[in-house]
């Protein structure tokens, strides 16, 4: 896939991953557009990278809203939209306050899950529409986790909205498939299964990590190659283990 010239948006750009996919997407010729609720830092990044700075908080589904009616009024040029944006609250049910809980899953439900799926679902008119005016693929490219496929007991809702995002993506892409039989409009859904990155969502926990450079240099690469799934790191050896010992890849993260 050719990316000089196209315009990205990133969700999440305020650190992290996303704000190095903004780095590299814009090393790569591409203008970037950015979104994060922290405005001084997603503002020191959109600066960095001569790209744009919108401020949304995706936990508020109005926010959401008004996020894509923003990006599909104001930049009907976007062709490429990275669902980088996650959180991770970790805990076990039977230790965390009922209240608490209850307000913890809706949370992460909605950035985790709803919010990337909403966002798919704005945008696919002006990915659709910039396809067929260009006649070049658009691409969805959402972010996804190697705990999708092997999960943990201390992060049961994150590791169910990462596995429900593939199963949503397999189905969209379905959708998609048939749409460019009958439209024309060829956008591409992509997932990107990765290792634990050393983000600040991860800080004190585990050994190994990859850093978020590595992580978005990778991710440009597989957009490239027009990937419909990209392993990034590590992921590909648990790949290869949930196919020839999904025993062994299923208890690997267990207590992480």
């Amino acid at each position: 896939m050719q990316l000089r010239n196209r315009t990205v948006f990133i969700t999440g750009a305020s650190s992290g991953i996303g704000r190095e996919l903004a780095f590299r997407f814009a090393e790569k010729g591409c203008s970037v557009l950015l979104t994060g609720r922290d405005r001084e830092r997603l503002t020191d990044t959109a600066n960095a990278v001569s790209g744009t700075a919108i401020v949304a908080d995706l936990t508020s589904p109005d926010s959401v809203r008004s996020l894509g009616a923003k990006v599909a009024a104001d930049h009907p040029d976007v062709s490429i939209l990275v669902n980088s944006a996650a959180i991770q609250i970790n805990g076990l049910f039977s230790e965390t306050d009922p209240d608490r809980l209850f307000n913890d899953i809706a949370l992460e439900t909605q950035v985790d899950f709803i919010a990337p799926i909403q966002l798919c679902g704005l945008l696919l008119p002006t990915l659709r529409q910039q396809s067929i005016r260009t006649r070049q693929p658009s691409a969805i490219v959402n972010l996804n986790s190697g705990l999708a496929l092997a999960p943990k007991k201390s992060g049961a809702v994150y590791c169910a909205t990462k596995s429900g995002l593939l199963t949503f993506n397999k189905a969209f892409r379905f959708q998609l498939e048939a749409d460019q039989a009958r439209s024309g409009a060829d956008v591409r859904v992509m997932d990107v299964i990765l290792p634990m990155v050393d983000t600040q969502m991860t800080a004190g926990r585990g050994t190994g990590k990859i850093s978020a450079f590595s992580a978005a240099t990778g991710i440009v690469s597989g957009v490239e190659a027009e990937r419909n799934t990209l392993y990034i790191g590590k992921s590909k050896i648990l790949r290869v283990l949930d196919r020839l010992v999904p025993e062994l890849s299923g208890q690997m993260f267990r207590n992480a």
